[in-house]
């Protein structure tokens, strides 16, 4: 009898929209999907402020509760809760939605897992770096800024973590030429360093690393370039190369 009454109750209460009536009857009866739907109505109806967080963030717990995770997600996303809206929104499913939750809870690391179930790992690698700056693992921070390809602050990350290689081939990709070259050179990386500095407009100074490596065709042809044809004809002379030194002696 007093489960039939419980159950006259319920639906008494939904029919008249007496959802604090309904909360009350679905909570003593244990029917978590009803007490769901009472707690849904009643935020759904409040129209006051911090209040209204509360009722939503009910809500959201007992969505969870009767297992309906993307309800609950929603639920807390209007509580103002990210921290509890992004797992959830994870577990249904909806990863950017997830993403966005969990960056705005300031949950960085959690944020970055999300976006990059989302596909968008540049956007996930960013976040990362990020978050490891802020825990001063500058290493950690200049791999993920060069795999979100802001080669930028990877290449200043890597400098301070005496990475001169790294930074130079950072520096290359986001155009900062001259500095790559100087730190190829620094590295010893004396054919990346040439090729560096001739992108960069310097073909003299490509041509004089190339001499130091005894490419003595590229030197020559990159003095040349550069109106520098004394070097060149000094080059062509050690080579025995003696008329076509002489005519650069002449143009020099």
């Amino acid at each position: 009898k007093a489960a039939a009454a419980r159950g006259r109750a319920l639906a008494e209460a939904r029919q008249s929209a007496r959802w604090a009536r309904l909360a009350e009857v679905a909570e003593a009866q244990g029917d978590t999907d009803s007490l769901a739907d009472a707690c849904r109505r009643i935020a759904e109806g409040s129209t006051f402020g911090a209040g209204k967080n509360s009722l939503w963030k009910r809500a959201g717990e007992t969505a969870r509760a009767a297992g309906r995770t993307f309800e609950a997600a929603e639920a807390f996303r209007l509580a103002g809760e990210p921290l509890l809206a992004g797992p959830l929104f994870l577990a249904a499913g909806r990863p950017l939605d997830a993403a966005k939750e969990l960056e705005r809870g300031g949950d960085l690391t959690g944020a970055a897992d999300a976006w990059a179930k989302a596909g968008q790992e540049k956007t996930a690698a960013a976040l990362l770096a990020r978050d490891l700056e802020g825990k001063g693992d500058w290493a950690g921070a200049a791999d993920a800024w060069a795999r979100a390809e802001k080669w930028e602050k990877a290449a200043l990350l890597y400098e301070r973590t005496s990475q001169p290689v790294e930074a130079a081939r950072a520096f290359r990709e986001c155009g900062r030429l001259e500095r790559a070259a100087a730190l190829f050179q620094k590295a010893a990386l004396r054919e990346e360093a040439a090729a560096t500095w001739e992108a960069a407009g310097k073909p003299e100074t490509a041509a004089a690393i190339h001499a130091e490596i005894g490419d003595w065709e590229k030197a020559t042809a990159l003095y040349r370039s550069a109106g520098r044809y004394a070097e060149a004809a000094l080059i062509l002379q050690e080579r025995n190369r003696f008329d076509e030194a002489v005519s650069l002696f002449l143009r020099a």
